[in-house]
């Protein structure tokens, strides 16, 4: 009995060694590499879409930062601002003369909500806006004070040629003003109007930007890869705000100027903020659950070039990577399959040899 079972011993090992060595080289010399190599590629593939629709919407930025600028140094709008601030022209004649100009930039840009000029005290001088397909020249007794908003401040001790970009939250109107409902997304780009020989600016050029259509585009681009059911794909603001949170759109706009409901992004994520002090442009981050992508928009901020846009798609690891757990299940399945198979010839073999020299003995006695 003894012998029987030391020989069925040798030969399960000596079977577990023929069947799981080249299972085991196998693993490591081809399996395992191709699948980090196949990892990598999704990673890249992942974050190459994030760059792309990044660099989209930097390309946005930079060329709304171009119009509203343009905007600022049109003669059109100089008369005006010097027949607001010194009465040195016909105010009416200089009002109608921009008012064409601006008519004709909202027929050819529907993505303009409204352009305004707000006066150096903060008091709307003129509006056109969009209302549908219509574009509306708001009457005197509708224009708002506007010196309480912070892109007002914010922009109207500009120097010359600079630009400001608020952020992108929702729109308020009225006085005191209130946020819309249904809510409006919107972001403004505004520059400083000078006259030709003053230091301080006169007033300030805004372009009101829809941003629900850029919100819907930066998603949709996103979404070029993977099935999106279960992905987090979260656009966020230089503060940390949900501007589009896939999962739960509870969490949008919680900003205090906005719901504020106090939702951001760097309560949920927190490492974020170490990456963002480093400066790098983008990175991914792997958890025993999740994949995290992450890249930064730069928002051309010539005053404070450290703010950015965000984008980050968190992925369940078993459905960015679900060939990697196939492909283990299947090791697996290959390994418990040999040491069944070894089992059984260890035991024919036991058997077989249990035969012989039953035998063999018989034959010599």
């Amino acid at each position: 009995m003894k012998h029987t079972t030391i020989i069925k011993i040798k030969l399960l090992i000596l079977f577990l060694l023929i069947g799981v060595t080249p299972v085991f080289l196998l693993e490591t010399l081809a399996i395992n590499p191709a699948m980090e190599q196949a990892k990598k590629k999704i990673i890249e593939r992942e974050s190459r879409i994030l760059g792309d629709v990044g660099e989209g919407v930097e390309r946005f930025i930079s060329e709304e930062r171009s119009n509203v600028l343009f905007l600022s140094e049109l003669p059109e709008f100089h008369n005006f601002a010097e027949a607001v601030e010194h009465g040195t022209l016909d105010i009416d004649a200089a009002r109608e003369t921009l008012l064409y100009v601006l008519v004709n930039l909202g027929i050819s840009r529907r993505e303009y909500m409204q352009v305004r000029y707000v006066d150096k005290t903060g008091k709307e001088a003129l509006r056109v806006e969009r209302r549908g397909i219509e574009l509306i020249v708001t009457p005197s007794e509708g224009l708002q004070e506007k010196k309480d908003r912070y892109y007002f401040s914010s922009a109207i001790n500009l120097g010359r040629a600079e630009t400001y970009m608020s952020y992108l939250d929702l729109n308020r109107e009225g006085d005191p003003p209130q946020i819309e409902v249904p809510h409006r997304p919107m972001l403004r780009f505004v520059a400083p109007v000078y006259g030709d020989n003053d230091t301080k600016a006169l007033g300030v050029v805004i372009i009101n930007i829809n941003a629900a259509k850029l919100i819907e585009r930066v998603c949709g681009e996103c979404f070029e890869g993977p099935s999106e059911e279960g992905v987090m794909l979260s656009f966020f603001e230089r503060d940390g705000t949900y501007i589009k949170h896939s999962l739960d759109a509870s969490k949008e706009w919680g900003a205090a100027r906005d719901l504020n409901i106090g939702a951001n992004i760097y309560k949920d994520y927190s490492f974020l903020r170490e990456w963002d002090k480093q400066g790098e442009k983008g990175f991914f981050r792997e958890s025993a659950d999740e994949v995290l992508i992450f890249k930064k928009i730069n928002i051309q901020d010539a005053r404070n070039p450290e703010l950015f846009w965000g984008l980050l798609e968190v992925y369940p690891k078993n459905q960015l990577f679900n060939f990697e757990e196939r492909l283990k299940r299947l090791l697996l399945l290959s390994k418990l399959g040999i040491l069944l198979l070894a089992i059984i010839f260890a035991n024919v073999g036991v058997f077989e040899e249990t035969i012989v020299a039953k035998y063999t003995d018989g034959g010599r006695s």
